[in-house]
């Protein structure tokens, strides 16, 4: 029998992929509440974005059962955000520039983009933030997964 070694490549884009319909689903919900115009609400983005690279991780070091899987680990997070930060990018983009005029007048308006604010603006501006925050949420997340299921060593004075 073949032994099936867990993908970095694989959970990362089925996981990706489903942050990528959560964030999208939020959005959509926001939106339907008229609530999209509060550009605050995006820090719930990160929220989804977290549970999703911290699934992801999880998935990945109880599939893998490696001991030291740090690096690895990173990589999943990073690979899970890429997927899911590059397609909303695509969709805010693609979506604020040809389906929401009153987001992207607002957008112009409130944010220091300013007026000259493009559908390639806001792709760009949403695949920066998306990746600063995944970076932020991998590391904190590593920190945490580094040491879940790892003997403690306890220590008495004068060894």
């Amino acid at each position: 029998m073949k032994t099936v070694f867990p993908s970095i490549e694989k959970i990362g884009i089925r996981t990706g992929i489903v942050t990528f319909i959560a964030l999208v689903a939020y959005f959509m919900i926001m939106k339907w509440l008229g609530l999209s115009l509060i550009l605050e609400f995006r820090f719930f983005n990160f929220v989804i974005l977290a549970l999703g690279i911290c699934y992801g991780i999880n998935k990945f070091k109880h599939d893998s059962h490696e001991t030291d899987f740090y690096l690895k680990g990173w990589g999943q997070g990073i690979y899970i955000s890429a997927v899911a930060v590059v397609l909303f990018a695509l969709f805010m983009s693609i979506y604020i520039n040809y389906f929401d005029e009153p987001l992207l007048e607002r957008i112009r308006r409130t944010t220091p983009i300013g007026t000259s604010a493009t559908g390639l603006h806001i792709f760009f501006a949403v695949l920066m933030e998306g990746m600063a925050s995944a970076a932020v949420i991998t590391l904190a997340a590593m920190q945490y997964f580094k040491s879940v299921g790892k003997p403690k060593h306890h220590t008495t004075a004068g060894e």
